[in-house]
């Protein structure tokens, strides 16, 4: 069985060093703060009516609550640092309003991490665009291009169900990461998004 598990990661990184790593070059990549990888966890540890983050592996599902909400934060930051612009009022942080999603040129843009290792799976009748981000480890965090819906359902690999009854949903792998558009800033972003509506 171990031998079996070993050959499958062996096979998964094979796959992610294909279609992500080799284009890294292309790619932004963004140090996050441990002041901000902080203020995540501070504001999970209250949510949570913990003391310390240690206590996460104690609250039934505490980990994974930790896990979506610093997905769902870093992609946010990373943008935050490489336009230097707030999107986010981190002071008033409530990690419930956090999605995401950002709405640009009256257009829902879709924030897509993945773990270093691993290809982003995104909805296979997604209906906007998508900016794909990957995280080596807590604090870098590589904003790889935004994805037009043509090019999302142009290079797409494997193809699964995730979630059951009405919860279930089409996901499917995206293997285009050539094919991203990069920016360097807000209005570099703002106007590939507006392009996507003409």
């Amino acid at each position: 069985m171990n031998d079996y598990i070993c050959s499958q990661k062996i096979i998964l990184m094979i796959h992610f060093i294909n279609n992500v790593l080799k284009y890294k070059s292309l790619f932004h990549i963004i140090d996050i703060p441990y002041r901000d990888i902080h203020l995540i966890q501070k504001k999970v540890i209250n949510d949570l009516k913990l003391n310390n983050l240690n206590q996460l592996r104690d609250k039934f599902e505490g980990e994974q609550y930790y896990k979506n909400n610093l997905h769902k934060c870093l992609p946010i930051l990373a943008l935050e640092k490489l336009f230097t612009k707030r999107i986010f009022d981190w002071d008033n942080l409530d990690l419930k309003s956090i999605q995401s999603i950002l709405t640009i040129e009256n257009t829902k843009v879709y924030l897509k991490l993945c773990e270093y290792g691993k290809t982003p799976e995104v909805e296979k009748d997604i209906d906007g665009p998508v900016i794909f981000f990957v995280y080596d480890d807590k604090k870098e965090v590589w904003i790889c291009g935004l994805a037009r819906k043509e090019t999302i359902s142009r290079f797409q690999g494997k193809e699964r169900t995730i979630g059951i009854g009405s919860r279930a949903k089409r996901v499917v792998e995206f293997i285009g990461f050539e094919h991203l558009k990069n920016f360097s800033s807000f209005e570099e972003l703002s106007l590939i998004v507006k392009e996507e509506n003409e």
